[in-house]
């Protein structure tokens, strides 16, 4: 089981087994899946933003607007983003 830490709370993200896996499983389960994930119109990756980054001891995550900063030492603190503009100015040159 995958615990972080968050607010002096210990939070089950994935469990792990051993059960026997097989090449075969890779590409149907794993390619597949990840295939219809990234492209399906009704996925949230297509729908919004997501990005994770990890520090020394720290994780910064940003769903939409949302960040959030999960800290060993400081704790979890939250935050709204501002609002983006609609296009992105060109490189001059």
């Amino acid at each position: 089981m995958l615990q972080p830490l968050i607010d002096g709370q210990w939070a089950s993200i994935y469990r792990f087994d051993l059960d026997l896996q097989y090449q075969a499983d890779y590409y149907e389960i794993y390619e597949m899946s990840n295939h219809y994930v990234s492209t399906d119109p009704q996925s949230v990756f297509m729908n919004n933003l997501l990005v994770a980054r990890l520090a020394l001891g720290r994780r910064i995550g940003l769903f939409n607007r949302a960040l959030s900063v999960h800290d060993e030492r400081e704790g979890t603190q939250k935050a709204r983003t501002g609002r983006c503009g609609q296009t992105a100015p060109r490189a001059s040159g």
